[in-house]
């Protein structure tokens, strides 16, 4: 009986200090844990930011290969910096051509935009230089700040013609 007795006052010194350890690991890990959630957030904004992206250089390869009457202009009459959306319009969830992605994904929200310039119209011909921009707005200010996350690519696309 004396031993049993002994046997559970381990147990009581165990739990004891396991509960300590724990202690100290919470209190430990309380300040991290605003970075961590700061940085899950970074990561799945970064993760929709690749997703668009992807996404716009589809539809870039899908309407430079209609038709150049199906078009709402052609290519020869951008001007250099033109925009591909003639509205203005920047916020990605606003974009008549981006229906089907802002259907697979309910969270794209007015901070997700994107500008599609052309360049080096003028010494191509039935071509362009394409300079795709898309970020993630924080302040909404429809401006590109350096301390917001981006990603840029740059394609050259060729117009379809009838020879």
């Amino acid at each position: 009986m004396n031993k049993k007795k002994r046997l559970a006052g381990s147990f009581y010194l165990e739990t004891i200090i396991a509960l300590g350890i724990l202690g100290i690991v919470a209190t430990s890990l309380v300040p991290v844990m605003p970075e961590l959630l700061k940085a899950t957030q970074q990561i799945k904004d970064k993760t929709k930011l690749i997703m668009i992206t992807e996404y716009i250089g589809e539809y870039l390869f899908r309407w430079v290969s209609f038709a150049p009457e199906n078009k709402h202009r052609r290519i020869e009459h951008f001007l250099e910096g033109q925009d591909l959306e003639l509205t203005g319009e920047i916020r990605v969830n606003k974009l008549p051509w981006a229906s089907s992605l802002i259907a697979q994904d309910e969270n794209i929200t007015d901070h997700y935009k994107t500008t599609i310039k052309f360049w080096e119209t003028v010494s191509r011909n039935y071509s362009a230089v394409i300079q795709v921009w898309v970020w993630y707005d924080e302040d909404l200010d429809k401006t590109r700040d350096v301390s917001e996350n981006a990603y840029t690519f740059s394609t050259i696309i060729t117009e379809k013609r009838d020879l």
